[in-house]
């Protein structure tokens, strides 16, 4: 039997282009609420969903249609609409599963492949269901090696697709290159199915028609502009929807990551920070403020501060709680960084707090909940109270207490070095301790710089400095070097004390001693020379009763005046001994030419 020629078909490329357009927005579209499927997990997963099935199916439904226009045959061709409704379900369907199988995490090897058998048999499905709606005087005949080739060729690219879009770590942020390329292949996936279909296809004359007319209709231009706008239509509102559900999306994680931002900040924040409703009970309160004031975890119902602790002034005296800060906010007074002490019930500890409340309010302006800051300045507290006694002990210290850089300059002055010295703080501050040194005692004082540079620590240096008023002073010195963190001596710390009554007494005291020690000295003296004298003169007596007798006894003269003689050289060894104390040296006599003396000094 001689089968009729086919019929000569052509294709309208304008029309191809477009098929081809909207089988890639359409993959777009799909690709792009895909992506919204995999971040929901409540009840609008299932709109999103049927969403992206919808145009993803829509498109390559679309997409058929406008391909089998743009294959021109020489005779009319008729749809059967039931049949044709039928494809565009095959389409929906076949995109639902498929995107419901690849959007579901983990995205394995099964996966993808039962998702790209779906997604390559809904596209083969939709366009041979679409051949069989077709009705026109001619037999269809299919090849079976390009019908097969149909088949397996979207369901090929769509499982290299689907692994591309859902199996990789790579973005699929909105109109990434990545997403664009995917969207590209799967509608070259849709496409390439369409013409290896149609190219599997002979129309041969006949004298009937292929089917029953009864449901058929004509696809006009008209019918395939209004196809393709509603498919355009659907596809834009897909996108539209996807990009503004992102952009809400976006915000809404944005409030979510700014919430958990200020919540990482509240419960790391190191000030205790208590959130209260405006009966003064406890909202919230971070782990700082549960663990400085003593606060149980969790905060049982109207739990109030006043269980927790009691507070005082600085200064002793308890606070009645309608004057709390907390009190205080409530009524519209609003403190910042006032300073008081906590006395916890829980062990009785003590703390001194910095506290603050600020106001939360509604959008009428109203005041809802009061939010109380408590910073523990207990440490920083003792260490003023420290600095005070000791400034408290440095002022009361009859000793001056200078502390100087290391040029000498001062930096502290207490209120014993304005008495000692006679200048006040304000005249010192600033200004090197030069002022007070003598120009006799400027190199001794460098001397003592120099030294207290080098580390070395200065005990008890008895020294002279002059008032302001002009009058000088001894002074006893003690200098210690100030050194920082590092070791590094930065100055130095003298103490000064007024020593000049003292050295007044002593040197009053030492005249008195001397005076008595020469006066025991000056009596020895006169008794050992009255002695010696008593001797010279007796024996003189004597010699001269002997003379006056006229009995003159030569031997008993002589013993006379050895024993004068004898008592007078002890006399001049006293004398001698005693000049030599006087100038405390020793004397050492010499002989010497009264006359040469005489003519060396007159010339």
């Amino acid at each position: 039997m001689i089968l009729p020629a086919p019929f000569p078909g052509f294709y309208d490329y304008r029309l191809v282009a477009l098929s081809i357009s909207i089988a890639i927005l359409a993959s777009y579209a799909a690709l792009d609420i895909a992506t919204r499927i995999n971040t929901i997990t409540n009840k609008t997963r299932l709109f999103w969903l049927w969403g992206g099935a919808t145009a993803m199916g829509t498109g390559i439904w679309a997409m058929h249609y406008s391909g089998m226009s743009a294959y021109r045959l020489p005779i009319a061709v008729l749809y059967d609409w039931p049949t044709v409704a039928l494809s565009l379900l095959a389409a929906v369907g076949a995109s639902s599963v498929t995107l419901y199988i690849a959007s579901r995490p983990p995205f394995g090897t099964g996966k993808a492949l039962a998702s790209s058998v779906f997604m390559g048999g809904g596209i083969a499905a939709t366009h041979y269901i679409g051949m069989e709606a077709m009705r026109l005087q001619a037999s269809i005949s299919y090849s079976p090696a390009l019908v097969t080739l149909s088949v397996a060729l979207p369901i090929l690219i769509s499982w290299f697709a689907l692994r591309l879009a859902f199996g990789s770590n790579q973005s699929l942020a909105s109109l990434s290159p990545n997403k664009v390329g995917i969207a590209v292949i799967l509608g070259l996936a849709i496409s390439s199915m369409h013409y290896v279909g149609i190219a599997a296809v002979t129309f041969r004359p006949s004298a009937v028609f292929n089917g029953d007319l009864e449901r058929a209709i004509s696809v006009s231009n008209l019918a395939l502009a209004s196809i393709t706008l509603a498919t355009l239509i659907i596809l834009a509102v897909a996108f539209l929807t996807s990009m503004i559900d992102r952009r809400l999306s976006y915000q809404a994680q944005e409030i979510i990551n700014n919430r958990l931002q200020m919540q990482a900040i509240f419960e790391n924040m190191k000030e205790g920070v208590v959130l209260l409703d405006m009966d003064r009970n406890v909202v919230q309160a971070n782990p700082a403020a549960l663990t400085l004031l003593g606060l149980t975890h969790p905060a049982p119902p109207s739990y109030h501060l006043s269980d927790a602790f009691e507070i005082y002034q600085l200064h002793g005296e308890m606070l009645d709680p309608s004057e709390w800060p907390s009190a205080l906010a409530a009524k519209g007074q609003f403190l910042h960084h006032t300073e008081l002490e906590l006395r916890r019930k829980q062990d009785g500890k003590t703390i001194v707090a910095e506290i603050s409340t600020a106001p939360i309010r509604n959008q009428a302006g109203q005041i809802i909940q009061i939010i109380v800051t408590y910073r523990d300045i207990t440490e920083r507290a003792e260490i003023i109270n420290t600095r005070a006694r000791l400034a408290s002990i440095v002022d009361s210290s009859e000793d001056a207490i200078v502390g100087t850089d290391q040029h000498g300059i001062v930096r502290t002055w207490n209120l014993a070095a304005r008495k000692i010295f006679g200048y006040t703080a304000e005249e010192m501050v600033g200004h090197s301790t030069m002022i007070l040194v003598p120009a006799d005692h400027e190199v001794e004082e460098r001397d003592l710089l120099s030294r207290t540079n080098r580390g070395e620590f200065i005990d008890h240096v008895e020294t002279i400095r002059r008032r302001k008023d002009g009058r000088l002073i001894t002074v006893s010195l003690t200098i210690s070097p100030i050194r920082n963190a590092r070791g590094q001596v930065t100055g130095a710390s003298k103490v000064a004390r007024d020593i000049t009554m003292r050295k007044e007494v002593e040197q009053r005291l030492y005249l008195h001693q001397k005076m008595e020690a020469l006066g025991q000295l000056t009596g020895g003296i006169a008794h050992d020379f009255n002695n010696l004298l008593g001797v010279v003169i007796g024996n003189l007596s004597l010699l001269e009763l002997l003379i006056q007798a006229k009995e003159l006894n030569r031997e008993k003269a002589l013993k006379f005046v050895a024993t004068a003689s004898k008592a007078a050289w002890r006399s001049a060894e006293l004398i001698r001994r005693l000049l030599r104390f006087s100038v405390d040296q020793e004397l050492n006599p010499d002989l010497t030419s009264l006359n040469h003396s005489i003519r060396v000094n007159s010339q």
